[in-house]
């Protein structure tokens, strides 16, 4: 009987297989590390992205990492992730599918994942114009006589410097111009302009490429440029059209075609652009053949009308 003071006998020992180990720290009842314990709460969000760059054709794939207070991966689904954007520069309009963001509109945003309750550092993703592709822009109106007058808006009016081709852009999704080249069918080995790196096309907007001078005016949605006639030798050529008969052609960096138009003794004698006016699709933008301006819908008396439709109002 008196073994039951004994502190290595079997009845106090805290050692034992009593009840009283369930105050040991070290069981698997109390312990942080157990299996037993109340889910672990979420510690961290991180997000990586691949690349941090996409053009607007493409989508930019996110990489998410949830850990738990323990330092373990949290296995989620991409439809639990919540996701805030926050515009940096330019106008992106992100959409996420999945783990893919995408923006069909040039910008900077910062994306923000969060899951429950817990974000992440914010992300900054860019989104560059898609290099424009065939079928993606029209050529609207041109003007191959510049003495119908001061198109270019410069103050002046003179033959070369105030004609001009109109773009206009038919694609979803805001393009890249840098590389395209300008070629008149006479001149087919020297660009009459080049677009330069950073130079854009919105979707729905247009670019004015006069002949020289220096562009001004030009209406909300629409950007004006004089060509660059960097390849000329002594004088620039300008455009260099002919108002009796040429053809213009708009080339990506690579040479394949995205746009062109040919006139007068080019295509057969029409559409007649030696009519001190500009000849432009009719209807517009949508239309298959040409007219002379005043001969379009909405256009009155105006003879042309660089960066509009025929009546003065925006693409």
């Amino acid at each position: 009987a008196t073994d039951d003071d004994d502190a290595t006998d079997d009845d106090d020992a805290t050692d034992d297989d009593d009840a009283t180990d369930d105050d040991d720290a070290t069981d698997d009842d109390d312990s942080a590390g157990d299996d037993d314990d109340s889910a672990a709460g979420i510690a961290s969000v991180t997000v990586e992205a691949d690349p941090a760059e996409a053009h607007t054709r493409g989508a930019v794939t996110l990489d998410v990492t949830v850990l738990d207070s323990d330092s373990n991966e949290v296995v989620v689904d991409a439809g639990d992730l919540e996701f805030d954007f926050a515009t940096v520069s330019g106008d992106p309009t992100p959409l996420v599918s999945g783990a893919d963001v995408s923006s069909v509109s040039i910008g900077v945003t910062s994306v923000t994942v969060s899951y429950d309750g817990v974000d992440s550092t914010p992300l900054e993703l860019t989104f560059v114009g898609a290099p424009v592709a065939p079928g993606d822009v029209v050529i609207n109106e041109l003007l191959a006589d510049g003495t119908a007058g001061d198109a270019n808006g410069d103050g002046s009016t003179n033959g070369d410097e105030d004609t001009f081709v109109e773009f206009v852009s038919i694609a979803t999704v805001d393009l890249s111009l840098e590389g395209a080249q300008i070629f008149e069918v006479q001149l087919t080995s020297l660009a009459r302009h080049t677009f330069d790196e950073g130079d854009t096309l919105l979707a729905g907007e247009a670019v004015v490429v006069f002949g020289g001078g220096v562009p001004t005016g030009a209406p909300a949605g629409s950007t004006f440029v004089a060509a660059d006639n960097a390849g000329d030798p002594g004088d620039p050529f300008y455009l260099h059209l002919d108002p009796l008969g040429d053809a213009i052609f708009l080339k990506d960096e690579l040479g394949t075609e995205l746009a062109s138009v040919a006139w007068g003794t080019e295509a057969g004698g029409t559409p007649d652009a030696n009519i001190d006016q500009s000849i432009t699709l009719d209807p517009q933008i949508t239309g298959s053949t040409w007219s002379s301006h005043t001969d379009v819908s909405g256009s009155g008396t105006s003879l042309y009308s660089p960066g509009t439709l025929a009546d003065g109002s925006g693409f």
